[in-house]
Formats: C-alpha cells, structure tokens, sequence
C-alpha cells in the first residue's frame, strides 16, 4: 500500500464517521452516554474510545508519544465529539499527506513492542479499528430510531472524484 492508497482509505474512513456522527447528535442524551440496550459502552463511549485511539496512534507515528485521553468536555454531546473530530481529522489528514510512498513502508517502533511493524500495515490497522466501532456504534443508533445507513463503498461512496458532495454536514 503507498501514501496514496492510505489517503483514499481515510477518505473513506472520515466520510463512514461523518455518517455516523450526523445521526449521533439526534439521539437524548441518556441514548448519548447512558447504559447501552446491547454491549458494554454507551455510544457516546464507543466513539471516544474510536478518536482516542485515532489521536494516540497518530501521536505515536509523529513522534510525539502517545496522547492523553480526551478532556470529558469534548464529548458532552454528539455535536462535542464532532468538533473535536474534524480537528483530529485535520491533523491526521495533514499527516498523512506529509507521507512519501517510501515512508509508508518504513519501520515504525511502538514504544510497547520490540519489534518494529511496518508503517502503512499499522495506519490501515486503526482504519478497520475504526470500521469495528462505527459498526457498533451504527447497530446503537439504530437501536434509537437514528440509522446512519449503509456505508459501503457501493451506497455513494463509488467515485473518488465526487464523495465529497455526498458527505453529510458535521
């Protein structure tokens, strides 16, 4: 997989989350954060597990450790968590155009293995991370009468050239 390819997987990546945080901020605040119908976290947990994760390897692969959780403030609310998001994907995004093909096959050390993994296997790993959860989470909101819809490359995510227009306002 070269840089290209990582962008293209996390422009699909951001377009499935857009998706879902859209029908997030129509749910009550008990569908928000409170005790899940199925599984063990709340909606509102899911989705900041999935960002911190996000935020914490991005950290890692830029040097910089891994970071702390998010503050309980940025995910008061659906609308929070959105916000706070776009930022993360601002960085990702300008991290991941700051890759050369050749940095994406190179080596990256976790501080918690000893051995190195290769770059772009560990990008597109968190990228399914976050595939899992959004799953979860969208199997939540339809729970609470707020299906996000299908997220399938087939269900308007088909052409690179124009998913963009079909990106829901967060």
């Amino acid at each position: 997989m070269d840089a290209s390819d990582l962008i293209t997987l996390y422009d699909y990546y951001y377009w499935a989350t857009k998706k879902i945080l859209a029908q997030a901020e129509k749910v009550t605040p008990e569908q928000w954060s409170g005790p899940p119908p199925i599984g063990d976290w709340s909606l509102r947990e899911r989705l900041v597990h999935t960002l911190n994760a996000e935020r914490a390897w991005r950290y890692s692969w830029t040097g910089q450790g891994r970071s702390a959780p998010l503050p309980a403030a940025d995910s008061a609310d659906a609308a929070s968590l959105a916000a706070r998001w776009r930022e993360e994907e601002e960085a990702m995004r300008a991290y991941l155009g700051s890759l050369s093909d050749e940095d994406a096959q190179g080596a990256f050390y976790d501080e918690d293995v000893p051995d190195p993994y290769v770059l772009w296997q560990v990008i597109a790993h968190l990228s399914y991370h976050g595939m899992q959860h959004r799953s979860e989470a969208a199997m939540l909101l339809t729970h609470f009468g707020h299906s996000p819809g299908a997220s399938t490359w087939s269900s308007g995510w088909t052409n690179v050239s124009s998913w963009s227009a079909t990106l829901p306002k967060t």
